[in-house]
């Protein structure tokens, strides 16, 4: 598996975890996964962006308005699986929920992930993106 980083107006700049700390954390969730469950794409890019352009993105992809934490969008064999995560969104929301914003981080690229798996919200999402969590969360302290 490999994984691409890509910012957009500075993004990285404002995310609680660096460019090292966001791959090695990637590769973790990617080593972590059980038996059996792949992704579809060999390559995984994770752009990293401000509130508006991903509101932009929402509206174009998914119909909905204002600014969102993190949409997917699976690959296939050819083309990579892609991640939008908006730093801005993450670090109001670490702040609203009271959570530390690297573990908001990490839990906000488990769960892109798990979208990129093919997973939809429910009980069998959370238990794969609590086990990507944890691999992560490792890797990034280790």
């Amino acid at each position: 598996m490999e994984f691409r980083l890509c910012q957009h107006q500075n993004a990285l700049m404002f995310c609680p975890l660096k460019a090292r700390a966001l791959r090695q954390s990637c590769l973790a969730m990617a080593r972590a996964l059980p038996k059996g469950i792949a992704f579809p794409s060999p390559m995984v890019e994770v752009h990293l962006v401000r509130d508006g352009m991903m509101a932009a993105a929402n509206q174009r992809y998914m119909g909905c308005l204002g600014a969102t934490n993190v949409l997917s969008f699976p690959g296939a064999e050819n083309l990579a699986g892609v991640l939008l995560l908006s730093v801005d969104t993450l670090l109001r929301e670490a702040l609203l929920y009271g959570q530390e914003p690297q573990e908001h981080c990490i839990r906000l690229l488990a769960h892109g992930m798990g979208h990129l798996l093919g997973y939809d919200h429910g009980d069998a999402m959370e238990a794969l993106c609590a086990c990507m969590e944890e691999a992560a969360l490792l890797a990034c302290t280790s």
